[in-house]
Parts: structure tokens; sequence; C-alpha cells
């Protein structure tokens, strides 16, 4: 029996991987860094629809799995300036437990390359 699995697990499980428990909250870089990764990574982030015509690429879906991943608590911008998302060890561990068994290992191996790459992207 196949799982379903969602946008907000794709990008719940590319954050597992993150070295960093945070990463810069600028919308610029995170919608731009993840249309980056679904440049190297199609299959994994078809759902994702970026418009291309604007100041930087834009997805409406990306905005609504962010808002879904912050009211669940896996991710969190309890800064006062909201200029840090945080990704605790805690929730990285949930994910772990919880979201990654849905995928098969070589998704997982995406996966890990996945959030490798957009974590290097927005942070750098």
């Amino acid at each position: 029996m196949k799982s379903v699995k969602t946008a907000d697990d794709v990008v719940a499980a590319m954050f597992s991987f993150f070295d960093s428990e945070t990463i810069p909250l600028d919308v610029r870089k995170i919608h731009t860094a993840m249309y980056e990764v679904k440049r190297e990574f199609p299959e994994m982030l078809k759902e994702f629809s970026f418009s291309e015509n604007d100041v930087y690429p834009f997805s409406r879906l990306l905005e609504r799995v962010f808002f879904r991943l912050q009211n669940s608590s896996l991710i969190s911008t309890v800064n006062p300036d909201f200029r840090e998302c945080i990704v605790k060890n805690e929730s990285k561990k949930y994910i772990r437990e919880n979201v990654l068994p849905l995928f098969e290992n070589d998704e997982k191996i995406k996966l890990e390359k996945m959030g490798k790459a957009f974590e290097r992207l927005v942070t750098g």
C-alpha cells in the first residue's frame, strides 16, 4: 500500500536535515532557494509552482506550507523581529520518526540533499 505524502511532508523532511536550528526568515531567499532546489529535484517538488515574472520566484503553496508548519509547531518564529525560522532539534527528531518513514530510501537520500542545498542557499 502506498502512503500519501503531502507538500508539507516534503518540506518538513527537508528541514529535518538542517545542520542548524535556525535559518534566516527572508521570504525572498526562501522562495528563491526552494525554486533552485526544485530545478535540481523536480520530481520531489512537482506540486510547487513558482511565478517567474516578478522580483523573485514566488510559490503560494510554499507560503501555505510554512504557515501550516508553524501552526503545527514544527517550525517557529518566536524571535522578536521574526528574522529567523527556528527548527528545533526536537522537531527534527519528531519529523525523522513520524514523517520520514513515509518515504522510500531513495527519496530519503534526495530529501537530505534537498535540505542541505536549501539551508546552504538560504544562509549563504
